[in-house]
This record gives C-alpha cells, sequence and structure tokens, in this order.
C-alpha cells in the first residue's frame, strides 16, 4: 500500500535531516510545511504525483540543500523557489514543464 499523503509521524522527528518518501503515490506535500521540518536538509519527493509545491515550503524548508521532484505531475517551478538561501541541488526532470 503507497502512501498519498506525508506520514504524520515525520513530524514528530525534530533530528530529522533526511526524508526519502521516493516512489510513493504522494499528491499533497502541505504536512511538510511545518516547523518541525525546519531542519530537513535533503528531501526526496520523486517518482510521486506532486503537482505543485506549497508557497510556505520555500520559508519552512529553510534548511534543506538538495530537493528531488523527478518524475512528478509539475507543470511549472514557482519563482519564488529562487529565493531559496542554501538549495544548492534541484532535480525536476521527468515532469511537464512548459
Amino acid at each position: 500500500n503507497q502512501l498519498t499523503k506525508v506520514p504524520p509521524i515525520c513530524k514528530y522527528l525534530p533530528k530529522l535531516q533526511q526524508l526519502h518518501l521516493h516512489m510513493n503515490r504522494l499528491t499533497d506535500i502541505k504536512e511538510l510545511c511545518r516547523k518541525e521540518f525546519q531542519g530537513l536538509e535533503v528531501l526526496d519527493l520523486g517518482s510521486n504525483k506532486v503537482s505543485e509545491l506549497p508557497i510556505a515550503f520555500v520559508y519552512y524548508m529553510a534548511s534543506l540543500t538538495s530537493l528531488t521532484l523527478v518524475n512528478n505531475d509539475l507543470q511549472a517551478i514557482p519563482h519564488w523557489l529562487g529565493f531559496h538561501q542554501k538549495l544548492t541541488t534541484l532535480a525536476i526532470d521527468g515532469n511537464r514543464l512548459r
């Protein structure tokens, strides 16, 4: 059985630095927009069904250095992602970007 949302248990792991949720059916990643995830440095959401990044994502993912969104349903990358201070790796191939 695959996930459609970020598992709620993740918010109880305050020292979490890497989260790999690839190859599920995630569509909603709003659960990641919480203060509990501010220490996250690596986030792998590859091969899911994510179609948009919440605007609060850039604020709550302040420590993120690597974001993988390959093979999702993104049609555009939001311009505000360019304001992220620490993001050095962004993998977005396999989306229907316009």
